[in-house]
């Protein structure tokens, strides 16, 4: 009886550890899982800024090659400027020359109506050879005349088209400036939200190797509580089995007991009746409660 009791009490004992041991492996996987949880948490959050920072960057890159070919085109109007305004200060001081020569008092149209008046006259009219070679010596100033002035109005058209140009090349290069500020201005916007989001990376790596870490910790308290309660489960059994051994060994010999009985009453039963004695009541229910 002793050792069934201590036995029962082990028993007792190992089973309130393993309820124990499962409510703490119980907490501690909802707190690993929980801290892992946390962790995935922070690795997709970096996950997704190193996407959103690949694109920036691949957009900066962009804006910035536009800018560099966006200047190399401004390089180049530049450049036509400053050709075409030597150019038309040069027409500039020509024209002055010119107005300053002639004030105006003349056109290419004008001389060209005279020339065609001397010429009719000379044709049509009989005058002197004195008189003709007079009027076609004024033919050949004023055809001279008629070709320099021609001449610069025709430079005249060209500096008109060049200060057109100028003044064009110049609003152009003024909108490519703007432009090349506004693509500069987000292309330096985007670079500096990069690095913002780089350094926000640095701080949700240390946050996940905080996390990681407290996970590794709780994994390693679980495996060995887990471990521990595999043993207490181990002495459960080994104690059980014990009991159940014991209960066997108790039940058979209540069994081989009640069975002697059962032929000590057969037997007293049988000799009573052989030898005619008196079976009593008291005879048959002790028989009868052995047959139970």
């Amino acid at each position: 009886m002793a050792d069934k009791k201590k036995l029962r009490q082990d028993l007792q004992e190992a089973q309130r550890k393993v309820q124990a041991l499962r409510k703490d492996l119980n907490k501690l996987g909802r707190v690993k899982e929980e801290t892992f949880k946390k962790k995935e948490e922070q690795s997709n959050k970096i996950k997704e800024l190193f996407d959103s920072i690949k694109r920036l960057k691949k957009e900066r890159n962009k804006l910035t090659d536009t800018v560099k070919v966006l200047k190399e085109k401004r390089q180049k109007f530049n450049e036509q400027i400053k050709n075409n305004v030597v150019l038309l200060k040069k027409a500039s001081a020509d024209r002055q020359i010119f107005f300053e020569k002639f004030r105006f008092r003349v056109t290419p149209e004008k001389l060209k109506k005279e020339i065609d008046a001397i010429e009719l006259k000379i044709e049509t009219n009989v005058m002197s050879f004195d008189a003709e070679q007079k009027l076609m010596k004024a033919i050949k100033e004023k055809k001279k005349q008629y070709n320099e002035v021609k001449s610069k109005s025709e430079s005249f058209t060209d500096y008109k088209k060049l200060s057109r140009d100028v003044k064009n090349l110049k609003r152009d290069a003024d909108s490519l400036h703007k432009d090349i500020q506004q693509k500069a201005e987000l292309s330096q916007k985007k670079h500096e939200e990069a690095i913002g989001r780089s350094k926000e990376v640095e701080k949700l790596k240390l946050l996940e190797k905080t996390f990681y870490e407290y996970f590794l910790k709780q994994k390693k308290a679980f495996v060995k509580i887990n471990d521990k309660l595999k043993e207490e489960l181990s002495i459960t059994s080994g104690v059980g089995e014990k009991l159940n051994q014991l209960h066997a060994k108790e039940a058979h010999k209540k069994e081989i007991a009640v069975k002697k009985i059962e032929r000590e009453a057969e037997k007293s039963v049988d000799e009573k009746l052989r030898k005619g004695g008196k079976i009593t009541t008291d005879d048959l229910l002790a028989f009868q409660a052995q047959k139970k």
